[in-house]
This record gives structure tokens, sequence and C-alpha cells, in this order.
């Protein structure tokens, strides 16, 4: 009886699934960026010879509006957003701007598995953290410059796998011979601050006579993250230079990078058939996000856009049904062996999203940090019948 009972349960899923206009509405917490097939197949066929031209261009750009406005909200749910950030990137530093730092893709395929009933993984998993640095004169001294800053509290020690601080280097006269530069934290001895004083954190020596330097921070950025020590002031001084040579202003003011690692596992996912002309079949159209066309270029730096695509066609065929998970060899099992139960329920597959990828996003979150996180099930990678 108990086996009966959860096979019956699962039947009323999947029909539940399968019934035009609900996908949207039961499924929208999990689902990639997709919108209910139905709204795509329950139009009339495009007729090209017609002689007003392309009498269902205005519905299908319209659903193409509404699957972009799909995708838009999964994207604000997943990085738990209830709007785009304010920010403003015109001041980012220049590796930023350039991609050399950010755009970490393609990351591993491991990530890309198909997990679309488990709850934490609907958000997004920070990968990245980009912490920008803002500049201070005080208790510097001579021939050195100091920059504020605060840690994220959103991130773990145990996940912090490199941190590094990254320097603009200005020409010196003193590049014949390699330049040590010494970074130390900026504290004081006593609880009033009126006597500070400096922490040694990082000696390095660089061959660079103009161009970025970075300088290895990890073990003490997982410590200011382990005891939940948010605000920070580094002294970064250059011993050998003849003058002070770090850059302090936009584009080229210092910032520090921290990559956080993603433990994801999973199956990799098959490739299933694209639409193309000629096919009815159950297949996998293309569908583009492009984030400036929807004015989300001001706070994503990365990607411009992507490939979200969406499922549409026929169930007709004993192929594309084949192409769905177990659920129909269980279901019409089912209904075999219940024969008076078979002529009254009838099952009408329906063409959806079967497995999915994630997508890596890299945002502005404040004007003080960027972010770059991984979001599942947001490329539809198969389609299939169910």
């Amino acid at each position: 009886m108990a086996v009966r009972f959860y096979v019956i349960l699962y039947l009323l899923v999947v029909l539940l699934w399968c019934t035009p206009g609900l996908l949207g509405r039961r499924h929208a917490r999990y689902s990639p960026a997709i919108l209910d097939n139905s709204l795509h197949e329950d139009l009339p066929e495009e007729d090209d010879d017609d002689a007003g031209g392309c009498p269902n261009c205005h519905e299908s750009d319209e659903l193409t509006a509404l699957r972009i406005e799909f995708v838009k909200n999964q994207i604000l749910q997943k990085l738990r957003l209830k709007e785009p950030p304010n920010v403003s990137r015109s001041s980012l530093p220049r590796p930023i701007l350039e991609g050399i730092i950010g755009s970490r893709m393609p990351f591993d395929e491991s990530e890309n598995s198909l997990n679309r009933h488990v709850r934490e993984d609907y958000y997004g998993k920070i990968t990245q953290k980009i912490i920008f640095l803002d500049e201070e004169h005080r208790f510097c001294g001579r021939d050195a410059q100091c920059f504020s800053f605060q840690i994220p509290s959103d991130l773990h020690v145990d996940e912090v796998e490199q941190a590094h601080l990254w320097l603009y280097k200005h020409s010196d006269p003193m590049d014949a011979h390699n330049q040590t530069f010494v970074v130390s934290e900026m504290a004081h001895w006593d609880p009033a601050r009126k006597f500070p004083k400096r922490s040694p954190l990082a000696i390095h020596e660089t061959s660079v006579g103009e161009g970025w330097v970075r300088v290895g921070l990890r073990w003490v950025t997982r410590r200011w993250v382990e005891y939940q020590s948010w605000r920070h002031v580094l002294h970064v001084a250059c011993k050998t230079c003849a003058s002070g040579s770090v850059a302090a202003t936009a584009p080229r003011q210092p910032f520090i990078v921290v990559d956080v690692s993603s433990h994801g596992g999973g199956r990799r996912v098959r490739r299933n058939i694209n639409c193309s002309a000629g096919v009815t079949d159950c297949c996998r159209e293309r569908l583009y996000v492009d984030f400036k066309d929807i004015e989300w270029d001001g706070w994503i730096i990365y990607p411009r856009g992507y490939h979200a695509y969406f499922c549409r066609g026929s169930c007709a065929s004993v192929a594309t049904i084949a192409q769905g998970s177990h659920h129909n060899y269980v279901i019409r099992k089912f209904m075999m062996r219940n024969q008076q139960q078979s002529r009254t329920l009838k099952m009408t597959p329906c063409c959806t999203a079967t497995e999915f990828s994630s997508l890596q996003l890299f945002y502005l979150d404040s004007n003080d940090t960027a972010t770059q996180k991984v979001l599942p099930n947001m490329i539809v990678e198969g389609c299939g019948c169910m």
C-alpha cells in the first residue's frame, strides 16, 4: 500500500507539471530561465506565405519579453536581492574593467549538475569577492600610504582559498634593481586609540617597473574572517623606492581579491537537440539575455549577456518521450497495471527542461565590494517530454 500511495503521489506531481499555466506558478521557485512552454505551444504556427507578413510576431515578441522578465526575477532571487543595486561602475579599477579580474569562465563542469528540487542549491554561491580600498592619510608617516577597507561579513574561513592585494606601481628612479614592498596593518596599543602601531603582514619583492603588483594576504584574510574582524587599515610602503610609488586614485586604486572555493558536484549534463528549421519535436530554443538591453550593465560586470534557452515542440514521437527521465516509464507501468484508472485518466507528455547548468555572474553588490557567484539552474541544457 505504501508503494502504491507514493506512485499515485508521483503521478499527480507530474500531471501538475504538464498542465498548462501551472508551471510558472508552482515551479517558479526551482525552474531555470524558462517560462511555461505551453505559452509558446498554444500559439498557431507562423505562416511565412501570409500576405500580412508575420501575423504572430507580436505575440512572439511578448512571449520573449515575458521569458526575459522571468530570467530577471530568477537572477534577483538567487542573489537574494529585491531590486538591482544602485551602484556605479565608473570608478572600477582597470583590471576589472579589462576582464583580468572577475571573468573566471568557463568554470568546472562538475558545477553543472541537475538538481531541480534541492532547496540549498537555489541561491547563488560566492566564488570571488573584490574589496575596494579607500585612501587614508592618518598615522602613515613618510614615504607610505594607508588604505582602509571592510571585509564582507558573508565570507567563511573554510572557503577562503586565496587573497591578494593588488597595487599599481609607478616607475621609480631605483627600478634598475628589484623593489621591496612592506604591507602592514595599522592598529593601536591602547583602547583610546591614541598610540598607533603597525603589524607587518607581507614583504613582497618585485621586478615590475610600472604596472600591477600582487601581494599575497591569504593567511591574514582567513584570520580576519575567522575572528569576524571586519574593519582594517593597510599601511603600504616601498622600502627601496626613491619616492612613494603606489597609485591611489581610479582607475588604478588598490583592491583586494578573495577567491572562494565552491564545492560542487554531480553528473555532467548530456546535450540535447536544438531547435532549427523543420524541427517540430521537443527541442531547445535559443533565448539570449543581453544585460545592456535590460539596463543591467551598470551593475553586472560579467558576462555581458548569456544564452538562457527554453524548451518547445511536440511530444508525439517515441524518440522525444524517451529523452525524458524515468518518470514516464514509472507512470506508464503503473497505468498499465490499473486499466480502470487509465481509462479515466489521460496523461499528455509536455516538452520541458530536463537538465540545466549554472551561470557565473560577476556584479557590484555595493560601492565597496564586487562579488562573483555561481547561480544554479539558469541555463537549459536538455529538453525532454514528461
